[in-house]
């Protein structure tokens, strides 16, 4: 694990994108909402300055904005399976 990424701010982004997908596949877009605004604020508050931090912060916009008036769910899913992708794997 990189040292500038704490291994459970990873584990909890990780745990978001999850619940995140599964959401978003159940239709349950308020819950998507809630779980990417989580996301991003961890991110803000618990990563350092960088890449890994906007990229977590490019996606959750983006999936925000996919899932404003009509819906684009494989666009929003595409984001947060690019988005766990872009993390190292916590073991």
């Amino acid at each position: 694990m990189p040292d500038d990424l704490p291994t459970d701010v990873v584990t909890v982004i990780t745990q978001l994108c999850g619940e995140t997908r599964r959401a978003l596949a159940a239709g349950e877009y308020d819950t998507a909402r809630a779980t990417t605004d989580t996301m991003a604020r961890v991110a803000t508050n618990k990563l350092p300055e960088g890449h890994h931090r906007e990229t977590v912060r490019h996606a959750c916009d983006r999936i925000t904005t996919l899932l404003d008036d009509d819906p684009e769910i494989e666009a929003a899913i595409g984001y947060v399976d690019a988005l766990e992708r872009s993390f190292p794997t916590v073991e």
